[in-house]
């Protein structure tokens, strides 16, 4: 990324930070913004990225976690519900990131399970 892309994005961040009373730092507030563009084609709303983050700034650990099955984010209020007949064939991904240095690491990991 040149220098000056940086910049423009550190900036938009900044500016975004200041108009959203949700987060108390910036870099809480980075948490949200990165996962929410990585995830942007998912659809999902600010409460449901919100949710999935699940560590803090600088902690070393994973920021993020997303689990969706059939394209759709599975929350605790979903997993209540699910039902499929058997020998379906169910297809799910599980999204985890990642925020290291200047790094933002998105790991993907593709299940398929069929039911019995």
């Amino acid at each position: 990324m040149s220098k000056n892309a940086q910049i423009l994005l550190e900036n938009l961040i900044e500016q975004e930070f200041q108009n959203n009373d949700n987060y108390s730092s910036i870099s809480d507030y980075f948490e949200f913004f990165s996962a929410s563009q990585i995830l942007k084609n998912q659809g999902l709303s600010d409460d449901e990225v919100d949710n999935g983050i699940v560590g803090k700034g600088l902690d070393g650990g994973c920021d993020s976690i997303y689990l969706f099955l059939n394209n759709l984010l599975i929350t605790p209020d979903v997993v209540e519900h699910i039902s499929a007949p058997k020998d379906s064939i169910l297809e799910g991904s599980s999204v985890i990131i990642r925020f290291v240095a200047s790094y933002i690491i998105k790991y993907v990991v593709y299940l398929t399970y069929q039911t019995r």
